[in-house]
């Protein structure tokens, strides 16, 4: 047998004793022990449901779909560092040619399984275009492995200018203006877009140079207003009017070549917002 409990009362406390003989103490300020309680199970649901952060794009990344994105500029990085993202821009524009020419590789091993004397024009322009794609896709390719900043930047917007004009004249042998056009357009807007560290005449001479794109575009027959006071509503009203132009005849990855295009625009931007920053991009070392 266990020896009765002596318990001495208290301020806030009661006994209670009950019929076999062991005493039990009871809180009567049972508040405190509900609070003490709700802190904790509050303090164990946020340490369970703790969100972490997303670590935010500094830097370009292929995205899916092959399209590139280019993170902010940050203004706290050394020289190797800005370096290093040129590299990485350069490294997945790169990789975007190359996929690129190996599709169109495919398409026109696809065409040549579709020959007949039924379709043989019509068919050999396709694999002609096919060709002229691939052409410019390995040039833009091995350019963007180049190690001097200035010539890849001349040689890459010489060979994006030619695809253009290959595109622009697939159909009907000469370049159509009004394409070619909306093409520049297109560019400028995402070149404009992407712009941080633009000075005020550089803004309005874009702005000018764009109004003027957009004024052509309309003079030429275009079906739709290009917005100039929005480059978000032009890039996709422009988009759009592309992605028209570029029928299944331009081969089932058409829509990547207009990518391309918006990538370099951006890459175009981008780089340049670098320079003004005063980074030397003069010697890219691989």
């Amino acid at each position: 047998m266990f020896a009765p409990l002596t318990v001495q009362r208290g301020r806030g406390s009661k006994i209670c004793h009950n019929t076999t003989g062991v005493y039990r103490m009871r809180l009567c300020n049972h508040f405190t022990v509900i609070a003490f309680l709700s802190v904790l199970a509050i303090i164990v649901l946020f340490t369970a449901c703790e969100v972490v952060p997303s670590t935010p794009i500094d830097g370009p990344t292929v995205l899916s779909g092959g399209n590139i994105e280019y993170g902010d500029i940050k203004t706290t990085w050394t020289q190797e560092e800005a370096i290093a993202k040129v590299k990485l821009a350069l490294s997945h524009l790169s990789s975007q040619s190359q996929t690129l020419r190996s599709q169109y590789t495919d398409w026109e091993t696809q065409l040549r399984t579709e020959l007949n004397a039924n379709n043989n024009d019509f068919v050999l322009s396709q694999i002609t275009f096919a060709n002229n794609v691939q052409t410019s896709e390995r040039d833009l390719y091995n350019t963007f492995q180049g190690y001097y900043f200035n010539t890849i930047k001349t040689r890459s917007s010489g060979y994006i200018a030619e695809l253009i004009n290959k595109i622009s004249s697939f159909e009907n042998g000469s370049p159509n203006s009004l394409f070619n056009a909306q093409v520049k357009a297109f560019q400028l807007a995402h070149y404009m877009d992407t712009r941080s560290y633009l000075t005020d005449y550089e803004s309005a001479s874009k702005q000018a140079e764009f109004e003027a794109l957009a004024a052509d575009i309309e003079r030429l027959g275009g079906n739709q207003r290009i917005p100039t006071d929005s480059l978000y509503g032009a890039i996709a009203v422009l988009g759009n009017q592309l992605k028209i132009f570029l029928s299944r005849d331009y081969g089932p990855n058409r829509l990547g070549l207009i990518q391309q295009i918006e990538d370099y625009a951006q890459f175009d931007g981008w780089s340049d917002d670098l320079k003004a920053l005063g980074f030397d991009l003069n010697n890219i070392p691989w």
